[in-house]
C-alpha cells in the first residue's frame, strides 16, 4: 500500500506559479538568447554591436519572454483535466533540448558554409 502511494505521489507534478513561468522565460531565456545572438553576430562579422543596441535587444527579449511565460501559464491552467507525469515532463524537456541542439548545428553549418 505504501509503495503504491509513493509511486502515485511521485508521478504527479505540480505546475509552478504564474511568476515562476514569467521569471523563467523573461529572466533566464531572454538573456541567454540575447547572448547567443550577440556572440553569433560577433562571430559572423567580427564586430560587436553598440551597447545601446544590445541593451535594447535585451529589454525587448525580456519583455516578450515575460509575456510568453504568462501566456504559457494561462495555457497550462486551462488544461487542468490532465495531470502530467514525471516521465512526460522529462520527455518534453529531452525533446526540446534535442531540437535546439539540432537547430544550433544547422545554424553553425550554414554560418561556416559562407
Amino acid at each position: 500500500m505504501s509503495e503504491r502511494m509513493d509511486r502515485e505521489s511521485m508521478e504527479l507534478v505540480k505546475h509552478p506559479g504564474k511568476w515562476a513561468y514569467a521569471a523563467l522565460w523573461g529572466g533566464l531565456w531572454a538573456p541567454l538568447t540575447v547572448l547567443g545572438i550577440t556572440l553569433f553576430d560577433w562571430y559572423r562579422t567580427r564586430q560587436l554591436e553598440s551597447l545601446r543596441h544590445i541593451a535594447l535587444t535585451l529589454i525587448i527579449f525580456v519583455t516578450l519572454g515575460i509575456l510568453y511565460g504568462l501566456g504559457l501559464h494561462r495555457y497550462h491552467e486551462s488544461r487542468v483535466a490532465k495531470n502530467p507525469t514525471r516521465a512526460r515532463q522529462v520527455t518534453q524537456i529531452v525533446l526540446f533540448v534535442v531540437l535546439m541542439m539540432g537547430l544550433i548545428y544547422v545554424l553553425w553549418v550554414m554560418a561556416s558554409a559562407r
